[in-house]
């Protein structure tokens, strides 16, 4: 499927391969095969093309429904400056989307906006999940075991 074809079939929701072609992440990803030298990321689509993306303090909010747990962070655990996607109203275009994962400290959309199609490696597709409660009981973890 090419890449721009992945874009276009991406629902809101499936778990998509992310290779950054820029060295936009290397503190956070190791070293693999996508053009920048780093290891793809997997990532949620929250916003497909059409969608409303607001980007404030509170978080990244799609077609006026905050999600939760995507306010980013000036400063990553170990202190390193961290430099959120401006703040605003965009509109999702046409072969690009927006990967939010609903975890407070996640590196996706909330720090690197709109991801085009040419950074689409696959779509990938659960085969196997379980998860967890933590200590407090609000956080659900959730480990998968993909097919690509």
């Amino acid at each position: 499927m090419a890449r721009n074809q992945l874009t276009e079939a991406a629902r809101l929701g499936d778990m998509v391969l992310i290779c950054p072609e820029e060295p936009i992440a290397h503190r956070y990803l190791g070293a693999g095969t996508c053009k920048s030298g780093s290891e793809p990321m997997l990532k949620p689509v929250a916003a497909t093309a059409g969608d409303m993306v607001s980007v404030s303090a509170a978080g990244i909010a799609v077609n006026g429904e905050l999600l939760p747990h995507t306010s980013a962070k000036t400063r990553d655990g170990a202190g390193r400056p961290l430099q959120p996607f401006a703040v605003g109203e965009y509109k999702v275009g046409a072969g690009e989307l927006w990967a939010v994962a609903p975890h407070d400290w996640s590196y996706d959309s909330r720090y690197l906006g709109p991801i085009p199609a040419l950074w689409l490696i696959a779509k990938a597709s659960p085969v196997l999940l379980w998860g967890y409660h933590d200590k407090e009981g609000d956080t659900w973890q959730t480990s998968l075991q993909l097919r690509f």
